[in-house]
């Protein structure tokens, strides 16, 4: 997952695990502002600084109920059973799972500008650009120790399953924790944003390149970019998956193709894209949405609703969300816990947020 103070390119990589299909739309007037999704639960921040939250929090059907008088919130991020609250004043309240620490925020923590959560930790990025990273990767057993790179001029902050990425101002950057995706390229610089899938990261270049490392195959193979990829102005990444959007508006994906990463042929006029966990996302300039991949539902049609209008997209593993120009939200896909029911009377959305993985 990855969240920004300076560069352009926004997404967080979040998650959703969800057994049963459904399909739900409502009209919307509560002011939202920004929606999250974690394992089996959403957030919703709406325009006065509170937070809703629908869906299950754990394979325990832990619900994610918000802290009560939670107010002041400006940014929200769902880890895979914990929620984060950025709030005016620079503190950040977390709830949920906390079995690794992952909702122990550290005493005394202020000044923070940005937030990201990841299965089992969470990350802050404070506003004299130094990072903090707490509860633990699914690797180690021991704490997170941020190295003392990522201590300073850091602008963008990523989690990854087992490791973590920081954004520096000069364009380069640093990665922590466990496995090959934590091995930078050396020599990478003029990256403007940064993203995390399992055991892989993505780093996109001033120039339209991307750079990647890691395994992005879930069997140990390497990460390799397809050759003479350019014109790239946004990347994601499932779980072991890669797409670009290129200022074309076409898109290119690699990765494991077990679960259809490939996108449909001849796809154009693309405006955003979102990953799950082996399915994807795509919204068209006419409003309509494109999906791929696979999900635990044995059908993958886009509803109607989500056909024409749409705005934004966010994808959760297994499930998927479209908000419309005319402030509805659509959902599809797993709802075992009610992910994809959408609470009736919330709307005027403005954000959505790509959505991540296992």
């Amino acid at each position: 997952m990855k969240t920004t103070r300076q560069t352009t390119i926004r997404f967080l990589l979040i998650l959703t695990l969800a057994l049963v299909w459904g399909s739900t739309a409502w009209a919307s007037n509560s002011g939202i502002i920004a929606i999250a999704s974690g394992d089996q639960h959403n957030l919703a921040l709406k325009s006065d600084g509170t937070v809703i939250a629908w869906g299950g929090g754990s394979s325990y059907n832990r619900k994610m109920t918000v802290p009560q008088g939670l107010s002041g919130v400006v940014a929200i991020a769902a880890g895979y059973w914990h929620s984060l609250a950025l709030k005016g004043d620079g503190t950040v309240v977390a709830w949920g799972g906390n079995n690794d620490g992952q909702t122990s925020v550290p005493s005394g923590l202020s000044g923070v500008v940005a937030i990201a959560a990841f299965f089992n930790h969470s990350m802050a990025l404070k506003s004299d650009g130094s990072v903090v990273d707490w509860g633990k990767f699914v690797s180690a057993p021991s704490t997170i120790t941020v190295p003392a790179a990522a201590q300073s001029d850091v602008i963008a902050i990523a989690a990854g399953l087992d490791h973590s990425l920081a954004l520096k101002s000069n364009g380069t950057v640093v990665a922590w924790g466990h496995g090959t995706a934590t091995a930078v390229p050396g020599g990478l610089t003029g990256v403007v944003a940064i993203a995390a899938g399992n055991s892989f990261s993505l780093a996109l270049k001033g120039d339209g390149t991307v750079v990647a490392w890691g395994d992005n195959t879930g069997s140990g193979g390497t990460n390799a970019v397809p050759v003479g990829l350019s014109g790239v102005v946004a990347v994601a990444a499932g779980s072991y998956s890669s797409l670009a959007l290129k200022s074309d508006g076409s898109i290119v994906s690699w990765g494991n193709n077990s679960y259809g990463p490939v996108p449909p042929e001849n796809q154009s006029g693309i405006t955003g894209i979102a990953t799950g966990s082996f399915h994807f996302m795509a919204l068209k300039d006419d409003g309509a949405v494109t999906t791929w991949g696979w999900e635990l539902a044995s059908s993958d049609t886009v509803p109607a609703a989500a056909q024409s209008g749409v705005k934004a997209i966010s994808a959760g593993s297994y499930h998927r969300l479209a908000l419309k120009s005319d402030a509805t939200v659509v959902a599809w896909g797993g709802n075992s816990y009610g992910e994809a029911t959408v609470p009736q009377g919330l709307g005027a959305v403005t954000a959505g947020a790509a959505g991540g993985s296992f």
